[in-house]
């Protein structure tokens, strides 16, 4: 079987499709708002495709796959192995920092655009299902394609809720200081027209 070479700009198509679809909803659907939420929810348009794009999309790679491939190089279940070898080979800085990076803004993006008062656990459920949502097709591609260009790991679901909470923390703090100087949570520029002052819960 040859190489199989995946499109680099084919993660951008699908984010402009994304954004051009999103910035449409938020227009008609929701005329009212401000300019700053539509440009704001076209961004997290651009983030989700990162996401996709850094995941679900193949790596390119060349020549015969070989033989001898076994089902078990398609996975890594082993929590933290992949963390642990990434300190000792040097490659901390792409796999740790990269993986807790990538789900940093989910929930800043979250408390802006769904609910400025989002819950711990809500979060936590975002973080991690849409990691464990992930994670599961990669392995599906992997089956599909035959070759483990992404290796479906445990650990990168454990990172990636990790940057979710931290991203979660940085919010909270940001909604509470902004309270403290009896301020909206959200500027104007970009809070709904029909979102009170008081936080909507999720």
């Amino acid at each position: 079987m040859t190489g199989l070479f995946i499109d680099p700009f084919l993660w951008i198509t699908i984010g402009l499709i994304l954004i051009v679809i999103t910035f449409l909803f938020f227009w008609f659907r929701r005329s009212h708002d401000p300019l700053g939420r539509k440009i704001l929810a076209a961004v997290f348009m651009i983030y989700l495709a990162t996401i996709v794009r850094f995941t679900l999309i193949p790596a390119p790679y060349e020549g015969s796959l070989g033989p001898g491939l076994q089902l078990g190089e398609y996975y890594q279940f082993l929590p933290f192995y992949t963390i642990v070898e990434s300190f000792q080979e040097g490659t901390w800085l792409s796999v740790v920092v990269g993986q807790i990076g990538l789900y940093l803004l989910l929930p800043i993006f979250f408390g802006i655009l769904v609910s400025d008062d989002i819950h711990f656990i809500w979060a936590f459920a975002i973080g991690t299902l849409l990691s464990f949502s992930i994670q599961l097709m990669e392995f599906g591609i992997n089956l599909i394609i035959g070759y483990p260009t992404r290796v479906a790991d445990i650990d990168s679901i454990i990172l990636n809720t990790i940057g979710a909470m931290i991203g979660y923390a940085i919010f909270k703090y940001y909604r509470k200081s902004r309270r403290k100087q009896n301020k909206p949570v959200l500027p104007a520029a970009i809070a709904p027209r029909d979102r009170s002052a008081t936080a909507t819960k999720l």
